[in-house]
């Protein structure tokens, strides 16, 4: 991609946006174009907004990374991407695009939505992990996009949509439904796609691995941070399923305890955590 000083304002994010191959949430374009669209910008709320969708948050750390050095750069998050580029430039390529692209990805609404839930989720759970050994920001970043290779395979394989339904009411063999009828997994699709786009093995490793209950158990100081990524945007997908009424969370039955050991927790221990975490629970 071109450098976003050798472009018309604006030109960057579209086709960085655009490369990416996913499409971005309607509903948070349309509030962007509002909040931008006004005299007095509301700057935390745009902020929030940029983070809150897969694509953007993508097509900006990828924009970030294009046009500084690797000395440079401050790391590997949304938010990181957010204090480089400077919310004035991306507020102006916003204004000067539309940005209205017929995606026709109507049923990816629970993706998005599950997306953003589970890194608002995860940073607060980052929070306070005993020692704070992960910082919130690459909780939420993780929590964002260890979904990714979900809307990658949406368009090329059209039965997937069903392959999905069906994982999702076995999720403790969620990745081997999906080799079995595809061949390949979310899992691996995202965290090559990533390799790409972010120059952090760590963060990739975990996405290929957030189904994998061997990876979690190694007790291995080299795969810290990728096993505690796994296991807080873990824990965090498991209290939005019982917010959600869901009968049983096999994903958390096969991968929980696990998680819980990284996390320094106990059953007991994340009771109250729950709780505390009702507002956000709820949004």
């Amino acid at each position: 991609m071109s450098s976003p000083e050798l472009m018309q304002a604006g030109d960057w994010f579209e086709i960085a946006l655009r490369e990416t191959g996913l499409p971005p949430n309607p509903a948070i374009l349309a509030e962007l174009r509002r909040e931008v669209a006004q005299e007095e910008k509301d700057s935390a709320r745009i902020i929030d907004l940029l983070s809150a969708d897969v694509a953007i948050a993508i097509a900006l750390i990828r924009s970030a990374n294009d046009r500084f050095a690797p000395a440079e750069r401050t790391g590997e998050t949304i938010h990181d991407a957010l204090a480089m580029l400077g919310l004035e430039s991306i507020i102006n390529a916003l204004n000067s695009r539309h940005l209205d692209w017929a995606f026709g990805h109507s049923s990816l609404e629970r993706f998005w939505d599950r997306s953003a839930r589970n890194a608002r989720l995860s940073a607060w759970i980052a929070e306070r992990v005993p020692g704070r050994p992960l910082p919130p920001s690459q909780a939420y970043t993780f929590g964002l996009l260890r979904n990714i290779g979900i809307p990658l395979l949406m368009a090329p394989f059209p039965e997937y949509r069903h392959v999905l339904a069906r994982a999702n009411q076995d999720a403790g063999e969620f990745i081997a439904i999906e080799d079995d009828s595809l061949g390949l997994n979310h899992a691996v699709i995202g965290a090559e796609l990533l390799q790409h786009w972010l120059e952090d093995p760590q963060f990739c490793l975990a996405v290929r691995r957030h189904h994998d209950l061997g990876f979690l158990r190694r007790n291995d100081s080299a795969n810290a941070r990728p096993r505690c990524l796994i296991a807080v945007s873990t824990l965090a997908s498991h209290w939005l399923s019982a917010k959600a009424a869901v009968d049983s969370d096999a994903e958390w039955e096969k991968l929980g305890p696990a998680c819980l050991e990284i996390m320094g927790w106990t059953e007991d221990d994340i009771v109250p955590l729950r709780a505390q975490a009702g507002t956000l629970l709820a949004r």
